[in-house]
């Protein structure tokens, strides 16, 4: 009796009767469960009871083409399209600065050197003229500044009653900026015959002094304007008239000294190195 029962199989509930030794292959209908290990997340099979619907039902493995589904976690899986990144390639031009190149022409300087400052004897750039008169003058000896009505303006005078006949002088100096022939125009008073006066300039003629003519004959009384010129001794006032005395002069300070002779009067001197030049 003992034996007889160890050999039947003892019945479980919900099994739906005996079970047949074999009838042990799962055929992945509804309900039956087998003496294999259990399965998780649902039915393993490729029947409608699978999972997704993106497995494949003969590999199991999940469609890469098909699916965004992560076939290790199971998580939908995120992808940046490999061909639309950030160009790492995009930077600043290295070849763009702020001009570094750009430099002051070394050639390029302010007034590097003029005939004004040059000191070099080099020959004027252009027309220079000067005016000058009684405030420019140095007056001794009898000359003095006096108003005089004929140019509306103070003259440098003698006084030829009470001045030195002998040392006297109405002196310009003037600083020649650069290296030309320079003439020499004065206005002077023409009240008589042969109006002139004793000049040196930069002390030549020396000892003796140069005749400057200014008018040779009888006139009104006047002022008017004529180029130094250097009567010789012997000659008459009408031989040197149209000769002026040209002055070859480099920079740097420059001497006029007129000395009284018969003309009394000097309003105004102009030096240029213009030929052209008529006052």
């Amino acid at each position: 009796m003992a034996l007889a029962l160890g050999c039947g199989g003892t019945p479980v509930e919900g099994s739906g009767g005996t079970s047949d030794a074999s009838d042990t292959e799962d055929t992945g209908g509804g309900g039956g469960t087998t003496a294999g290990p259990s399965t998780t997340g649902g039915s393993t099979g490729a029947g409608p009871g699978g999972s997704g619907g993106m497995t494949d039902g003969t590999t199991g493995m999940i469609d890469p083409t098909e699916s965004t589904v992560d076939p290790t976690t199971g998580s939908p899986m995120t992808t940046i399209d490999p061909m639309t990144t950030t160009d790492p390639m995009t930077t600043t031009d290295p070849m763009t600065t702020t001009e570094p190149m750009t430099t002051t022409d070394p050639m390029t300087t302010t007034e590097p050197m003029t005939t004004s400052d040059s000191g070099m004897g080099e020959g004027c750039l252009g027309i220079e003229t000067f005016t000058l008169d009684v405030d420019d003058a140095d007056l001794s000896g009898g000359w003095y500044s006096d108003y005089a009505l004929l140019v509306n303006k103070d003259v440098a005078r003698y006084d030829v009653g009470g001045g030195d006949g002998n040392n006297n002088g109405a002196v310009w100096t003037l600083d020649i900026p650069c290296e030309d022939e320079w003439r020499v125009w004065v206005r002077f008073l023409d009240d008589g015959d042969e109006d002139d006066f004793d000049l040196r300039v930069d002390g030549v003629p020396n000892p003796q002094w140069a005749r400057f003519d200014g008018h040779c004959d009888w006139s009104v009384l006047t002022y008017r304007w004529r180029q130094i010129n250097w009567r010789q001794d012997g000659e008459s006032c009408d031989d040197n008239l149209g000769d002026p005395w040209v002055q070859s002069w480099g920079p740097g300070p420059h001497e006029l000294h007129f000395k009284y002779r018969s003309s009394e009067a000097i309003a105004d001197v102009v030096v240029t190195n213009d030929p052209g030049y008529s006052p």
